[in-house]
């Protein structure tokens, strides 16, 4: 993507997340998973239920649309556990929209308290009164040292922390970068976004005559069509190339046809109908870059694990201990994170 100009933001704001969680989705992972996480990430965290007393007190840290608090819930059920769980997220959420979304989850839904408008870091919560802090992909989107402050006081002396966090070389950090780079390549590579709102203005002021759609084409209209029509051949081309797909085609697959659907639509809908079709178009690509470069920036190498290890510590937590987590054996997801409070 190369150097960001000054200004252009690279992480989602709490409003942001909000509305990428009405969309109902359980995980961050639209289109994956039929329902919840499953195989090796459902077995992390039953083994560190597995370990909770009967009636264990469970916060989970940045829990979006609950799907790890969900969890807790199933395995308690399950169980015959009878655990208070808490789901805290700085963004805005709604059980009643989840339970509409998935009606199967509603016994673990009416479970769990889901409370938005909350960050990790000041999560409300009273000193010394949770058995287990859970986070899946989510504590390393905050402030990680001020976070680790809080999970220390508000766990109980043996309380345990049990995080899955983004790889900076996993699988999902490939298709966020590729999608960062299908986004380049519309917005500023082929403009493909400005040819097609020149075109739609272009498009709708050519006069009836012999031509093409049985209009009058200008020389203007025709140079920036045919501009507008390589570019999404080639768009198209490399949203098919055989590595794209095994990534993530998904941004391409989106954009391309509802533009030149648009084009279509553009003589027979009025003004504002055709500036509000834009706006959703450049509204979900801008929050589409986002959530990749959030995530993105979010995730962790090395290093950056080495970092978080050395918060917790600071924090009063026991050294903790990482390692990657690799789904149905093979691809890697991320890593996990475990500690306690001595």
């Amino acid at each position: 993507m190369g150097q960001k100009p000054a200004g252009v933001r690279e992480r989602l704001d709490a409003e942001e997340w909000s509305r990428f969680w009405e969309r109902g989705t359980l995980t961050t992972f639209e289109g994956h998973f039929s329902e919840n996480y499953d195989a090796e990430i459902r077995d992390f965290w039953w083994s560190q239920f597995e370990r909770l007393g009967p009636d264990a007190a469970v916060v989970d840290l940045a829990t979006g649309n609950g799907a790890v608090a969900l969890l807790a819930a199933r395995f308690a059920r399950e169980n015959d556990r009878v655990f208070s769980i808490t789901g805290v997220d700085s963004a805005a959420i709604d059980p009643a929209r989840i339970r509409a979304a998935w009606p199967a989850l509603a016994p673990d839904i009416d479970a769990i308290a889901l409370r938005g408008g909350v960050p990790l870091e000041a999560t409300g919560l009273a000193d010394g009164s949770v058995d287990l802090v859970t986070s899946q992909y989510g504590f390393e989107y905050g402030d990680t040292a001020a976070g680790s402050r809080e999970i220390a006081r508000i766990l109980r002396p043996g309380g345990r922390v049990a995080m899955i966090v983004h790889h900076a070389d996993s699988a999902i950090l490939s298709q966020a970068r590729e999608g960062l780079r299908q986004v380049s390549m519309c917005v500023a590579e082929e403009r493909f976004l400005r040819l097609g709102r020149r075109m739609t203005k272009l498009f709708r002021g050519l006069k009836p005559g012999p031509q093409r759609g049985g209009l009058n084409w200008t020389p203007g209209a025709v140079k920036v069509r045919e501009e507008l029509m390589a570019a999404a051949a080639r768009l198209e081309r490399h949203a098919r190339r055989p590595e794209v797909l095994q990534e993530d085609a998904g941004f391409l697959e989106f954009v391309v046809p509802a533009v030149l659907r648009l084009l279509e639509q553009a003589r027979g809908s009025s003004p504002a109908n055709l500036e509000r079709a834009w706006g959703e178009i450049e509204g979900e690509a801008e929050a589409y870059r986002l959530r990749m470069s959030d995530l993105v920036s979010a995730a962790r190498d090395e290093a950056g694990m080495a970092q978080v290890q050395a918060e917790m510590e600071a924090a009063g937590l026991a050294p903790p201990a990482a390692a990657p987590l690799r789904y149905r054996g093979e691809t890697l997801l991320g890593w996990t994170l475990v500690t306690h409070r001595p």
